[in-house]
């Protein structure tokens, strides 16, 4: 079975038009895709009028949100056994769905496995969505990422991950990294950092271009510095990290 599409007039099957109650067919005149486009150019045309839209329609609704957030630890109906997932297709137990306030029997329409797939699908097609969304995790949950990366360095993988890392700095463009190399960098340095300015308390050995981008063990490519500079750095290039710096010291500065 296929279906017109009145928006791209191509002729596709059913499965690339949405649900629509009020056609014959209840099918979209307009397929998916179509669909999704209009969606986003409204969007990003409106994007000041809806940001202000939600922000007003949170701040009315304050109590009915919290009502939502609060039926979601509602027991759901116990008495159904197993329920019919939507996008497999197949039964499955009730333990394999979600929770869900939106239908009757308080679990969600689609089973835990597909609803991963699904999850997994869309951020790899909008990564920039999911590298947004973890920064913003990050921000809140620091003491939760902490928490989660000390248990992580407690497995075997962690510290498998970790005994390669050090491998890769030790070795870093095939240049073996050794007590001299560092000895000479540290003297150089005179106990100062060379980012800062400051008296080193705790150093840190700093590759200038990073290790993630072609930097080597040269020492021509290591500097001492303080801890503070080399975390902030991360894998940075030293144009963009010098940058962001000057940044932060003129915000400090104004305030």
């Amino acid at each position: 079975m296929e279906k017109y599409c009145r928006k791209c007039r191509e002729t596709k099957s059913l499965e690339n038009f949405g649900r629509h109650k009020t056609t014959r067919d209840g099918l979209r005149s307009w397929c998916k895709l179509c669909v999704k486009e209009y969606n986003k150019n409204y969007n990003e045309k409106n994007k000041s009028r809806l940001q202000i839209q939600r922000l007003k329609y949170k701040l009315e609704h304050k109590e009915q949100t919290r009502r939502k957030q609060a039926a979601l630890n509602f027991p759901p109906d116990l008495s159904v056994l197993e329920k019919f997932c939507t996008k497999c297709g197949s039964i499955k137990p009730t333990s394999s769905f979600g929770k869900s306030i939106k239908q009757k029997d308080g679990y969600s329409r689609l089973c835990k496995s597909c609803l991963q797939i699904q999850t997994s699908q869309y951020r790899a097609e909008h990564p920039e969505i999911g590298r947004r969304s973890s920064a913003k995790w990050v921000v809140g949950h620091k003491k939760e990422k902490a928490a989660l990366a000390a248990k992580y360095n407690r497995t075997e993988a962690g510290r498998n991950y970790a005994i390669i890392a050090a491998h890769n700095r030790r070795y870093a463009g095939g240049i073996l990294l050794t007590k001299e190399v560092i000895s000479r960098v540290i003297n150089i340095s005179n106990g100062m950092c060379v980012y800062c300015g400051k008296k080193i308390i705790k150093g840190h050995l700093d590759h200038i271009i990073p290790i993630s981008k072609g930097g080597t063990n040269a020492e021509e490519n290591l500097v001492w510095v303080c801890a503070k500079c080399n975390l902030s750095k991360s894998n940075k290039d030293l144009e963009e990290f010098l940058f962001d710096k000057e940044l932060i010291n003129d915000r400090t500065i104004s305030r």
